[in-house]
């Protein structure tokens, strides 16, 4: 039997727009300290029966509105909830912001968005500060598909033992880092994916392979998004 493959909520990236106002956009990651993130699409379906359906209805989505219902403790100092949280008492256009959100393929999906019922505080005496609110997208979100993930200036070499290679590699983003998979086959990587299984690398350091495998070197993101990467065959430099 085919081992499952069950995407992961934590694996998906979800972003609020901190400076709507400003000429480019500031995403930071809402994350810190939400427990649960809820999306519903809000469908009015009008159902209607006519002559020739004999006596049987049909069903027809007329409208929608994505929306997010967001729970969990208050983080002091996150970005994120520190913008959020600055709306409580505000109406209007000061609610409204932009919203972007992720899934582990690197799918993107984003739009104009108001945040609404906010509700900061409550809970038990001894418990966290508790926070929850509603993203409320305005019209139907964007979709951009996710591309291959830009090459990774890497330079492979034989590593210091047999049956190994090691890749050097210069970052240029300080928050960014390395992870490598090694792989009987290849794969797609994708811009903004999640890959789950790499591993922490060090630039220069051996990887051990095989024959016919596939060694990958990421550079993700302070999120674990992939950001480039480059793969080789172990034989081509064994």
């Amino acid at each position: 039997m085919a081992k499952k493959k069950f995407e992961v909520n934590f694996q998906d990236l979800f972003e609020v727009d901190v400076t709507p106002d400003a000429a480019t956009r500031n995403y930071e990651r809402l994350g810190a300290g939400i427990s649960s993130l809820t999306p519903s699409t809000n469908e009015n379906v009008d159902q209607s029966a006519y002559l020739d359906g004999n006596g049987y209805g049909s069903s027809s989505v007329t409208s929608a509105q994505l929306t997010f219902s967001v729970s969990g403790h208050r983080v002091l100092g996150d970005p994120a909830q520190d913008y959020i949280v600055s709306k409580e008492f505000e109406l209007g256009d000061e609610r409204e912001t932009n919203f972007r959100f992720f899934d582990s393929r690197g799918t993107e999906r984003r739009g104009p968005c108001t945040l609404a019922n906010l509700q900061v505080g409550g809970g038990d005496a001894q418990g966290k500060k508790e926070i929850s609110f509603e993203i409320h997208l305005n019209g139907k979100p964007e979709k951009i598909d996710p591309v291959d993930a830009p090459e990774l200036t890497t330079i492979f070499a034989a590593g210091s033992k047999a049956g190994t290679v090691k890749g050097t590699v210069t970052i240029v983003e300080a928050e960014n880092k390395l992870a490598y998979r090694v792989t009987s086959a290849s794969f797609e990587v994708m811009k903004n994916s999640y890959h789950a299984g790499a591993s922490n690398y060090t630039s220069g350091n051996d990887i051990i392979a095989s024959a016919g495998q596939f060694v990958t070197i990421f550079e993700l993101n302070k999120y674990d998004r992939v950001v480039k990467s480059k793969t080789i065959t172990f034989e081509s430099i064994a």
